[in-house]
Parts: structure tokens; sequence; C-alpha cells
């Protein structure tokens, strides 16, 4: 890759993920990059690495639009639907990687409550 300076810089190692679209279709993927980057910010946040202010204000958007169902007390339920952790829960052979899936989970549980359901929990 030639940078504005000129210097070349190998590109190979740099590059995660490539996807086209269309100049129309560009809107799509950038609300997806949105979203998933807001994610990935809540869940390193549950695991120490962000601010949980920010979180708890961000995430509950990002549950409004996961794959949810509404229980019959009216929560909404995103693990399951929306929220599928990888590898699944039974194929985790070690108690202290289960227990951070557990952790992960739980924080970002809470994050989706708003001031009174966490004062009352």
């Amino acid at each position: 890759m030639k940078m504005w300076t000129g210097m070349h810089i190998p590109a190979a190692d740099q590059i995660k993920l490539f996807g086209m679209t269309n100049d129309n279709a560009s809107n799509l993927s950038s609300a997806a990059d949105i979203a998933l980057g807001a994610f990935r910010y809540c869940a390193n946040t549950a695991v120490g690495h962000g601010r949980e202010p920010v979180t708890r204000e961000m995430f509950p958007n990002l549950a409004n639009i996961m794959w949810n169902v509404v229980d019959g007390a009216g929560n909404l339920r995103i693990g399951g639907y929306g929220y599928h952790p990888r590898p699944k829960r039974e194929k985790i052979g070690s108690p202290e990687m289960l227990q951070r899936y557990d952790d992960l989970a739980a924080a970002l549980a809470s994050y989706s409550l708003d001031e009174m359901d966490r004062d009352a929990s």
C-alpha cells in the first residue's frame, strides 16, 4: 500500500476483513460497522476495558435492535435470540472460561437495565 508520503507499507497484516458494495448500499455497511463497534465496546467494558457510564448509555439502544422476545412479564430477552456466545456453554471445559462467559452475559444484561431497575435488584 502506498501512503500519501510515498512510503510503501505492506497491507496484508493491516486488512482484517474486506467487502465491496456499490455506492447506494454503503449506508447499511456503515450502520453495521457502528452497531458492531458499539457492541464490541460494551463487551470490552464488561471485562474492564471501557467506561461503564458510556456503555450504560449505549447498550439499551443496541439491545433494541438485536433479535429479541418480550417475555410474559414484559422484559426484553436477548439471550438465545440475538446474543449467541461461542463456543456454546456446554462445550466449555474450563470453569474459569465459563465464569468469564457468565460475567459477560450478566454485565451486558445489567447495561440494558435503567437506573430504577438496577436499584430494585
